[in-house]
């Protein structure tokens, strides 16, 4: 049977198994960019480790999976679904950060680079690559524009980010109506108006 029968054939029965294999688990079916993709997501060091590589059965919800592995992996299916825009909420927060760094650019600036994402993220260190950041508090946008804007404003957002280039954690209160940072990757994003 050719893998991708194979896969095709797997992710049609993900959705009744109670336990799947890896490779199911990330493809869902699709086959064709499966390489490229382990790459850029980090994976590759994940399969050696597992006693069946990509054939290792997962638990439902991923339970023997840890945060990053489970981030990596639903970071890879959404790659494979090839859409216009892609909205990644936090894909970063439960990486390291020599993985974070990374993903952000093999698989957020470099693979997505024709798409239109919305990156929302607390890790002000990406903001700089990013064609707009939108700068949310209590549910409303506070602050907008390119990053090199936002600091000239020297406003909340400049302060912020200026303390965490100091090496202060800045004071982000996540709550219902809390800040959030959203921005979009440079390489030909924007965000969608």
């Amino acid at each position: 049977m050719a893998e991708e029968e194979m896969l095709c054939r797997r992710g049609a029965a993900e959705l009744s198994a109670e336990e799947v294999d890896y490779r199911s688990k990330l493809a869902s079916g699709r086959a064709g960019k499966y390489n490229t993709v382990l790459s850029v997501c980090c994976l590759r060091p994940d399969l050696a480790i597992l006693p069946n590589s990509d054939l290792t059965e997962i638990g439902e919800r991923g339970a023997n999976l840890s945060g990053g592995q489970r981030q990596r992996i639903s970071l890879a299916r959404a790659l494979y679904s090839d859409r216009s825009i892609f909205m990644l909420d936090d894909p970063l927060s439960a990486l390291d950060a020599h993985v974070g760094n990374h993903i952000f650019n093999s698989a957020i600036k470099k693979h997505l680079k024709s798409k239109t994402i919305l990156f929302i993220t607390h890790q002000l260190q990406y903001l700089v690559d990013c064609d707009e950041v939108i700068y949310m508090k209590e549910g409303c946008i506070s602050e907008r524009g390119t990053h090199e804007d936002l600091i000239k404003l020297n406003g909340e957002y400049a302060t912020i980010f200026n303390n965490f280039q100091l090496g202060e954690a800045p004071h982000i209160e996540v709550s219902v109506g809390g800040v959030v940072v959203c921005a979009c990757p440079r390489s030909g994003f924007a965000v969608p108006t």
